[in-house]
């Protein structure tokens, strides 16, 4: 009966430990989200990067895109930009510069990761991204992008 207390107890310590390192595998990650309410439940690295630089501006659903960034200054922007975007700060200021004279603007940019969240989840295809510990119900995780512990904001 002793043996079979302390099996019970290993076991609820090994599934704790497993769902604790779950939750914390997505603690620093990027995560590209949408609003609860859009029918998009999954996206590619590669079609986020057409989105954020406005080559795809159109769903195949015929719904407009609308990409949110966060304020240029901020680290999470610039670890999306070089990551997903593949271009540094100063590259994309070079990218919006031409695409301005074709007409082109680039994504509106909002001041915080709750912005975000808040702007996706009242905005039908809005896409934005925030640290994976920020997420909440408003939201749904169409991409991952992952990044280094000591780039993350998450408490």
């Amino acid at each position: 009966m002793k043996m079979l207390k302390i099996l019970k107890q290993q076991l609820i310590g090994v599934l704790l430990c497993s769902l604790l390192q779950t939750s914390l595998a997505y603690a620093d990650d990027i995560a590209v989200i949408v609003g609860v309410n859009t029918d998009i439940s999954q996206l590619s690295a590669k079609q986020i990067q057409r989105i954020f630089l406005r080559k795809e501006r159109v769903s195949n659903q015929g719904h407009r895109w609308i990409p949110v960034n966060l304020r240029a200054q901020q680290r999470l922007r610039t670890i999306f930009s070089d990551q997903l975007l593949q271009k540094d700060r100063y590259a994309l200021e070079r990218y919006w510069n031409e695409q301005y004279f074709n007409g082109i603007s680039p994504p509106y940019v909002l001041a915080s990761e709750e912005a975000v969240l808040r702007f996706v989840s009242k905005t039908p295809y809005a896409l934005g991204y925030v640290l994976s510990c920020h997420l909440d119900e408003r939201v749904r995780v169409v991409y991952r992008l992952h990044i280094d512990s000591h780039e993350s904001n998450c408490p």
